[in-house]
């Protein structure tokens, strides 16, 4: 018993309460009863703290995967623009010349700029 208030006194502690004195007082208690009680209560306090400990994990988890698809998300609209770009110029050029190795010349260009484009960016 001793064991459990001084577990339930330092989890008060780290919580900021601190004993009522009135409650010391009263001498006519049941010691029994008293310690079924601390022990429910050890338990209900160790459930908490256990499920405190998952929601800051699952927290961190969720505000990490947040990030990752922010990252994406610019990576991929920063390709989608950049293809954009290079079709509007696709155009322009089979317009103009018709060359047939020039749509593999600027598929190969296009890859390496999205991907230099957001290492720079990183």
């Amino acid at each position: 018993m001793a064991r459990k208030l001084r577990f339930f006194k330092e989890q008060m502690a780290r919580a900021g309460l601190s004993p009522s004195s009135h409650s010391l007082g009263t001498p006519d208690f049941d010691l029994d009863n008293l310690e079924v009680k601390l022990g429910e209560f050890e338990v209900e306090l160790l459930e908490i703290k256990d499920n405190n400990e998952k929601l800051q994990r699952n927290y961190s988890e969720l505000l990490e995967y947040k990030l990752v698809l922010e990252k994406v998300g610019e990576f991929f609209h920063l390709a989608q623009s950049i293809a954009a770009a290079h079709q509007r110029e696709l155009e322009v050029q089979q317009n103009g010349e018709g060359y047939i190795d020039t749509p593999l010349l600027l598929h190969q260009s296009v890859v390496g700029s999205i991907l230099y484009n957001f290492l720079d960016k990183c």
